[in-house]
């Protein structure tokens, strides 16, 4: 067996044990033998303090403990006699002897000699080592908490960080985005017919919705959004941004748009459900490359509450699918991390920005995907028909 014990709990156990290593040095021994009368120094060599019926070496001393043998030691230069067991340590042993003098020893001895009688002395004993075990748990524990509250501090940092660099990042592309819209709308062929400016416009409003893609992201992963309800007529709204979508499909992608849910509200606790949807059909075109197909499609249905097991209610699904290159179970199941992205300029924010939207309004988001079969994100929310308003 092994014991750890701390020298302290050691001391009250066996007061006049005798630590030696696997060369039979002695290492550390009990407070009854650090008197004057003991007469044992750390660093000595034990056969030359003592004498013991066997081979007098480490490996005697290692079938001892194996076989829980008895051990008495003679002091070679006195009367002193240590009667008790041997315990094996990673790198030596533990005598747990008992001091007696000659005339003493009855010839046996083991561990269960050592345990007292004394109800009072045993009662003292265990709680002490109690109290011992209980006070690291609880520097343990301490530790643990304070750990705990550092990384809670810094996610709280990035929270703030994130949504005060959004915030502001954000207006700065609205403006410029807006200025080329304004070139793009003004500006005319020249005399030769030539549109290049109107061009560059273009590109500069593409790059705008894709650096705003990012921006809107880091802004609802900073939580920053309003709290207030609004009554949001999801097909209308759609319909209404459907241009802004199809120039974030990129020109040779097909975007097809399948609006099933005429009529259904949705009541808005905060904003982004198009900058959801933006970001679906961001990743969607990514994932399918040129001459591919996307698919943004709205429905009601009646199903069991996420939120709710057990309960049934009224929902809106929004399902924007593709058939591009699909994904792994592997990078499936992290897909919702925030910061965890496959892409190299990936900002890992997208899906995370999604997955927050949806649980803000008391819905989900789930994902269908295999590799070469494409992929398809459902965010479903709860919902009303505007008639029942």
């Amino acid at each position: 067996m092994q014991l750890e014990l701390t020298e302290r709990q050691l001391a009250f156990l066996y007061p006049a044990h005798i630590v030696v290593d696997a060369d039979l040095r002695v290492r550390g021994i009990g407070p009854a033998l650090q008197r004057p009368d003991g007469g044992i120094e750390t660093g000595a060599f034990l056969p030359a303090l003592f004498r013991w019926s066997g081979a007098q070496d480490a490996a005697d001393l290692a079938d001892r403990a194996t076989a829980c043998l008895p051990l008495i030691l003679r002091r070679i230069d006195g009367d002193q006699v240590l009667q008790g067991a041997v315990i094996a340590l990673p790198d030596g042993f533990l005598l747990a002897m008992n001091l007696m003098f000659a005339g003493e020893i009855d010839g046996g001895g083991s561990l269960a000699d050592f345990a007292p009688d004394d109800n009072a002395a045993v009662w003292q004993m265990t709680m002490r080592m109690q109290h011992a075990f209980l006070s690291e748990y609880r520097e343990q524990a301490l530790t643990l908490a304070k750990e705990q509250e550092r990384s809670a501090s810094m996610l709280e940092q990035v929270f703030k960080a994130s949504g005060n660099i959004g915030h502001d990042l954000n207006n700065h592309l609205s403006v410029a985005s807006l200025n080329a819209e304004l070139i793009a709308a003004h500006e005319g062929p020249d005399a030769a017919g030539n549109v290049g400016n109107t061009r560059l416009a273009r590109r500069i409003i593409a790059a705008c919705t894709q650096a705003s893609i990012i921006a809107r992201s880091l802004l609802s992963f900073g939580q920053m959004a309003t709290e207030d309800s609004v009554a949001l007529p999801v097909d209308t709204v759609i319909e209404s941004r459907r241009d802004f979508l199809t120039a974030a499909c990129s020109g040779d992608t097909s975007f097809k748009v399948d609006l099933g849910a005429p009529g259904v509200v949705i009541d808005l606790i905060r904003p982004g459900l198009i900058n959801a949807i933006v970001n679906l059909v961001i990743n969607a075109r990514d994932a399918t490359g040129p001459g591919g197909e996307i698919c943004l499609s709205t429905r009601a249905v009646t199903k069991e509450n996420p939120a709710a097991p057990g309960t049934s209610g009224e929902f809106l699904e929004v399902k924007v699918s593709d058939k591009g290159s699909g994904m792994t179970p592997e990078v499936l199941e992290r897909a919702f991390e925030p910061f965890y992205s496959t892409k190299n300029r990936g900002s890992g924010l997208g899906l995370s920005s999604v997955r927050e939207f949806a649980q803000t309004m008391r819905g989900e988001v789930t994902a269908t995907s295999a590799p070469g079969q494409g992929t398809c994100i459902t965010i479903t929310i709860p919902c009303r028909h505007e008639a029942a308003r």
